[in-house]
């Protein structure tokens, strides 16, 4: 094989190598990257979201602060006259909430806004932290099918899932009513049920990602989830429904629901994949009643990482091919005066003790040149002085 050729192919052979090497680098890189960046910005959004969710608590909160604290109760006697249901009828709907009933001290209901029932306990998690505590009691409940019937036909009614009966997790507050010696006379507490509250998801959603489109979807979506069940979201259906009703994986639910720990990763959501994030909802009293999902399209990550990989690859590659053709232009220099070198040795050898390599340069192959050059002057004197000798030897004969 011809040493131009040979280094040829040692070129190709150690450019092809790198370039592989590097291109598998940046592949891995990038993933790590992108990996990272996905990472935090679900923690970023899923924080954005309880901030909207902790915004409508503290509106409750102060809400039946100022209930607790009006003077309009030391007018009524604390129990379900016509007065006293009027009055928080009012409230209700001026603060657009689904309940508010004033409950004893033991959590027995004595007067619901919206019906005349009364005498049930209303399963208030941490209630018990009220009596001692002059500060609101706030989060999220569960509120039984029962309940619902006993707070009224209609929310009974909003909060079916798929045309089917329901529990409802609900956004409540409770504060305590006191008397003139602070005495716990009894609580106040106000709610709104979140099955259905698309105002809510729609809010997180406007939110992180406003009224953007990728591939003519949005971008990410948001969802409350009674355990399992979505309950209130945004994601929708094929037919363009929200996906009410429908349920996590068993993975998500394994981890989320029952170990009480977030999940954060790729997920099929309804009908597509998500780079997603779920957060356990838990109630006053610690246990996990539902979550708090975040999720964004994948395929804005899989583009980006394809484009950046595409697109780093291509000027990999152009640069690598580059610095190829620098070094072979600059090889050839050198295998140019190696061949001259060859080209020499091959006259010389043939008989033409003229032949000299003309190479002009200051390293290895210059020195290896004049050598050879100094050798072929050498050998062609004396072979000029045996010449001589030989026809001198002739003469002397003839003679």
């Amino acid at each position: 094989m011809r040493l131009r050729t040979r280094f040829a192919l040692y070129f190709i052979a150690v450019f092809g190598l790198l370039t592989v090497a590097l291109a598998v680098l940046q592949v891995f890189w990038v993933d790590r990257l992108i990996i990272n960046q996905t990472t935090n910005r679900m923690k970023r959004y899923i924080r954005s979201a309880w901030n909207v969710v902790h915004r409508h608590e503290d509106r409750l909160g102060m809400l039946v602060t100022q209930l607790a604290e009006n003077e309009a109760f030391a007018g009524f006697n604390l129990d379900g006259s016509a007065g006293m249901r009027q009055f928080l009828h009012n409230e209700t709907k001026r603060w657009r909430l689904d309940f508010l009933n004033i409950l004893d001290p033991d959590g027995f209901v004595l007067c619901r806004s919206e019906t005349e029932s009364a005498g049930d306990r209303m399963a208030i998690p941490g209630l018990a932290t009220l009596k001692d505590s002059m500060q609101p009691l706030q989060g999220f409940m569960v509120l039984s099918q029962e309940h619902l019937a006993l707070e009224g036909a209609d929310l009974a009614a909003r909060c079916r899932i798929n045309g089917q009966p329901s529990d409802a997790m609900a956004l409540f507050a409770a504060h305590g009513i006191r008397g003139p010696d602070n005495a716990l006379r009894g609580i106040v507490v106000a709610g709104v049920a979140l099955n259905h509250a698309y105002y809510l998801v729609d809010q997180i959603q406007q939110m992180l990602f406003e009224d953007r489109f990728y591939g003519g979807k949005r971008p990410g979506t948001a969802t409350l989830f009674l355990g399992p069940t979505r309950v209130a979201t945004t994601v929708l259906q094929p037919d363009g429904t929200r996906a009410v009703g429908t349920r996590i994986s068993d993975e998500v639910g394994e981890q989320t629901l029952r170990r009480g720990e977030p999940w954060s990763g790729r997920a099929w959501v309804v009908n597509d994949w998500y780079l997603s994030r779920y957060d356990p909802i838990r109630d006053p009293s610690g246990n996990v009643i539902g979550l708090l999902y975040i999720g964004e399209l994948e395929r804005i990550y899989t583009d980006i990482w394809r484009n950046t990989v595409l697109s780093n690859t291509a000027v990999l590659l152009c640069v690598m091919l580059a610095a190829f053709v620098v070094i072979s232009l600059l090889s050839q220099k050198t295998v140019g005066q190696i061949a001259t070198l060859d080209r020499a040795t091959k006259r010389f050898a043939a008989g033409d003790y003229s032949a000299r390599a003309r190479v002009r340069t200051s390293n290895e192959i210059g020195d290896l040149a004049a050598s050879f050059n100094v050798m072929a002057d050498r050998i062609e004197e004396d072979r000029r002085i045996l010449l001589a000798q030989k026809a001198e030897i002739e003469r002397l004969n003839r003679n």
